[in-house]
C-alpha cells in the first residue's frame, strides 16, 4: 500500500444491539486512518465515507477524524461523507492541507445529523491549493461550511441541496458566494433539491441576478421555470458574462 495514489474506505455495517460492536466500530475508523497514512504516506484521492452503520460516528470519532487528517500532506482530492465530516475542528484540520484542490462533503445517503450543524472552528489562513469545493447536503449544512471558508480562493463551487431550499436561503447562499469569491470564483453550479414526488424547488431569478456580479466562464442552475427566460435575461447575462463558455439552465418538471 505504500505506493497507493487512491483508497475508498466505506464503513458498512448492519445494526446488532451490541454497544460493544459500536464501540469496536467507533475504534476502526480511526485505526484505519492511523494506518492508511502510515503505510501511503504519498496518498492523492481520498473517500472516506460511514453508511448503513449499527450507530452514527460519535463526535469523539469524529474529532479523531479530523486530528488525523492533517497528516495526509499530498492529498489533492478528498471526499468525506457528511457524518464523519461534521465535527467543529474539521474546516480547521482541512485547511492545514498544502495540496488539497478539490474536496467534496456529501451526505452519502446516510440520514444522520444533516441538519444539526455545530459551529465550526474557523481558520485564519490555509487552503493555499484549494480550487474546487463541492457540497451535497442541506441548506443549513452547505451554509454554515461556506461560512468558513472564505480564506480559499476557490474557482469552482457546485452546490447541490438535498433538502427543502426556500428563495430567502437560495439567496442568502448565493449572496455570500458572490461577496466572499468574486474575485477567484470561475465556475458555479446549483441546484434547488428534487422531491420523491419528482417535483422540482424552483429557482429564484434574483440568484442569477446575483451571480452577475462575477465574471464567470461555467454556469449551471436548476431548477429553472421556462417562462422566466425572457430575451432580456439572456442579454443580461451576456453582458454580465463576456467569457462565459457553458451556460445550463436545467427546467422544471410539469407536473
Amino acid at each position: 500500500m505504500r505506493h497507493a495514489l487512491h483508497f475508498t474506505v466505506t464503513h458498512t455495517s448492519y445494526p446488532t444491539g451490541d454497544a460493544t460492536v459500536v464501540r469496536d466500530e467507533h475504534g476502526l475508523c480511526t485505526e484505519y486512518l492511523h494506518r492508511i497514512c502510515t503505510e501511503a504516506p504519498h496518498l492523492r484521492h481520498f473517500e472516506l465515507s460511514w453508511m448503513h452503520s449499527s450507530a452514527a460516528p460519535s463526535l469523539v470519532t469524529q474529532h479523531k477524524t479530523a486530528s488525523v487528517l492533517p497528516a495526509f500532506t499530498h492529498l489533492a482530492t478528498l471526499a468525506l461523507a457528511w457524518n464523519v465530516a461534521c465535527a467543529p475542528s474539521i474546516i480547521l484540520a482541512l485547511s492545514t492541507l498544502p495540496r488539497l484542490k478539490n474536496l467534496t462533503i456529501d451526505r452519502f445517503y446516510t440520514s444522520v445529523g444533516a441538519n444539526e450543524v455545530l459551529p465550526f472552528v474557523l481558520p485564519t489562513d490555509g487552503f493555499e491549493s484549494l480550487e474546487s469545493l463541492n457540497l451535497q447536503l442541506p441548506f443549513r449544512a452547505a451554509y454554515q461550511i461556506l461560512l468558513a471558508f472564505p480564506v480559499a480562493q476557490l474557482k469552482i463551487i457546485t452546490l447541490y441541496m438535498d433538502d427543502r431550499c426556500w428563495i430567502h436561503e437560495q439567496l442568502d447562499i448565493t449572496r455570500f458566494v458572490a461577496h466572499a469569491f468574486c474575485r477567484s470564483l470561475e465556475r458555479f453550479h446549483f441546484r434547488a433539491p428534487e422531491y420523491p414526488d419528482n417535483k422540482r424547488c424552483p429557482l429564484s431569478l434574483d440568484v442569477i441576478n446575483l451571480l452577475q456580479t462575477i465574471d464567470l466562464i461555467d454556469v449551471e442552475l436548476g431548477w429553472v421555470d421556462p417562462r422566466d427566460i425572457t430575451d432580456a435575461l439572456c442579454e443580461s447575462m451576456a453582458r454580465a458574462w463576456p467569457r462565459l463558455e457553458r451556460l445550463e439552465l436545467l427546467p422544471m418538471i410539469w407536473c
